[in-house]
């Protein structure tokens, strides 16, 4: 059977789609992979974390003393990211803040992406850039946008939550409570 130009053509082009889809499947495999190591889980100490404010300012993150840290690592590119932004928000105001704190981390090292990004979608709560991902991969062992880490008033970890949630919902304001109240959470049962 002889062959065209035209069906070599298709089957180059064909050849090109193939690498090309292997290699972002590849890719974005490569995202979602944990390099660090192992990370911290329920129930160990949360680590200090050394950040940095949006002027560039050094910032040791010392989470527990008496209150509960809801700490999401998000980045500014992450769609469920920028979904969930307005519950955490909206859960920052509400939660008495004596009790509770919410927190942002992002990677991203543009500081001015970071605060146009929190202009844009009025995040209420602090946000801190971690320039050279030591403590999101390393300390933290992140692998996925956005994760949250719920950290009780003792300073461990109660709950790691992977993926966009409703934070501002009535169920997870009350299981919040409950965290404070007694040290131990489980959000992997919540319909939000």
């Amino acid at each position: 059977m002889r062959r065209t130009v035209g069906s070599w053509r298709r089957i180059r082009f064909g050849a090109r789609v193939s690498t090309f889809v292997l290699a972002t499947v590849v890719a974005i495999s490569a995202c979602d992979s944990n390099p660090a190591g192992p990370s911290i889980s329920q129930g160990e100490p949360f680590p200090t974390l050394s950040l940095e404010t949006l002027g560039g300012e050094p910032h040791s993150l010392r989470v527990g003393r008496g209150r509960v840290w809801i700490v999401n690592v998000w980045a500014p590119w992450c769609a469920p990211c920028v979904a969930e932004m307005p519950s955490l928000s909206r859960l920052s105001r509400e939660l008495d803040s004596e009790r509770f704190a919410v927190i942002g981390i992002t990677d991203d090292t543009d500081r001015f992406l970071v605060e146009e990004f929190l202009r844009k979608h009025q995040v209420a709560f602090p946000s801190y850039i971690d320039p050279a991902s030591k403590n999101i991969i390393g300390l933290l062992a992140v692998t996925t946008f956005p994760e949250t880490l719920v950290v009780g008033r003792e300073g461990s970890l109660l709950e790691r939550v992977k993926g966009e949630r409703v934070w501002d919902g009535s169920e997870m304001k009350e299981r919040l409570e409950r965290a404070w109240e007694s040290g131990r959470l489980d959000l992997r049962t919540a319909a939000e």
